[in-house]
């Protein structure tokens, strides 16, 4: 048996998150109240993260995040021309100098979706893996990339001394 490739175009969305200036320092000092909960193993060094914490309370959070995830998912559902994406689930990371989260896919969703709270232009970018081919997309802080759950990704380490932060989710079609 032999594996053959079909050539078929896939593609990462990028949407602007319209009051990005305004939301920001609130969406960071509502982390900061939840508390810091670190992850440190071979596989990720991120400073503070609510992924691995069930129980943390964010309802402040969620107050600022579910909109602009909301709004992101109508201007992506229009593009793809489906009738809605829903939010399956959604968390924060902070990266501070050298951390990282090494090579992974998101299972049971189909687009994986990182919005650029706060991020550096030297700071660490997402890196995508496709075959033997490594690439970055072109993102700015207040964006939202958006990319099949199956692509392997990686947060490369930060090299900026500014901590990194973004807000992931997770998402799936209604079509």
């Amino acid at each position: 048996m032999s594996l053959s490739i079909a050539n078929i175009p896939c593609s990462i969305y990028k949407t602007k998150v319209y009051n990005h200036s305004e939301i920001k320092d609130i969406i960071l000092n509502e982390i900061k109240k939840i508390g810091v909960y670190s992850v440190y193993t071979d596989l990720e060094h991120i400073y503070n993260t609510n992924f691995h914490v069930k129980t943390v309370f964010k309802e402040d959070l969620d107050n600022i995040i579910l909109p602009v995830i909301t709004n992101h998912n109508i201007i992506l559902s229009k593009k793809l021309n489906i009738a809605s994406i829903e939010l399956d689930n959604y968390w924060y990371q902070q990266y501070k100098k050298n951390d990282y989260h090494s090579w992974h896919i998101h299972k049971f969703s189909v687009f994986s979706n990182i919005y650029y709270v706060d991020l550096d232009n030297i700071g660490s970018k997402t890196r995508f893996k496709h075959l033997d081919t490594e690439f970055d997309i072109d993102i700015e802080e207040g964006e939202i990339l958006t990319f099949p759950s199956s692509f392997i990704h990686c947060s490369q380490p930060n090299k900026s001394d500014i901590v990194k932060t973004v807000i992931s989710f997770n998402t799936n079609p209604n079509v």
